[in-house]
C-alpha cells in the first residue's frame, strides 16, 4: 500500500465534511430567491423578466424582420423597396432599455418601501 492510497481515504472525508454538494449553490439560490419572492410579492420575478427580455433584445438577431414591397406595387414602373424594422428600432434599444430600467428601479423601490413599512407596521 503506498502513502497515497493510504491518505486517499481521509482526504475524501475531510472533502465529503467541508465541500459542499455539486449543485449546493444554485439550489441555495433558488430557495433564496424563492422566499425573496414570496416576501416582495414577486417584483424580483418582474425584474428578472424584463431584464431577460432587454437581453435578447440587446443581443444579436438569428433572424430580420424584413418589410418589402414589390417592384411596381405603386404603379408600372416603380421600385422594390425592402427594409430591415428591427435595423430601424436597434440604434434607439440602449435608451429604451435604459429609460425602462430607470422605471423599473423606481418602481422596485417603490414597492419594497411599501411592503418594508407594511411589514413593520405589523
Amino acid at each position: 500500500m503506498t502513502q497515497l492510497a493510504f491518505w486517499e481515504p481521509i482526504a475524501e472525508f475531510i472533502r465529503w465534511l467541508f465541500v459542499p454538494g455539486a449543485n449546493y449553490f444554485a439550489g441555495k439560490s433558488a430557495a433564496l430567491s424563492g422566499h425573496l419572492n414570496q416576501k416582495l410579492g414577486g417584483v424580483a420575478e418582474l425584474y428578472r423578466l424584463l431584464d431577460d427580455f432587454f437581453k435578447a433584445l440587446g443581443g444579436s438577431y438569428p433572424t430580420r424582420m424584413q418589410a418589402r414591397l414589390p417592384a411596381g406595387f405603386w404603379f408600372p414602373g416603380s421600385e422594390g423597396v425592402s427594409w430591415d424594422i428591427f435595423g430601424l428600432v436597434e440604434p434607439m434599444l440602449p435608451v429604451i432599455r435604459a429609460i425602462s430600467t430607470g422605471v423599473i428601479v423606481l418602481m422596485t423601490a417603490i414597492a419594497i418601501y411599501h411592503h418594508l413599512r407594511r411589514f413593520f407596521q405589523e
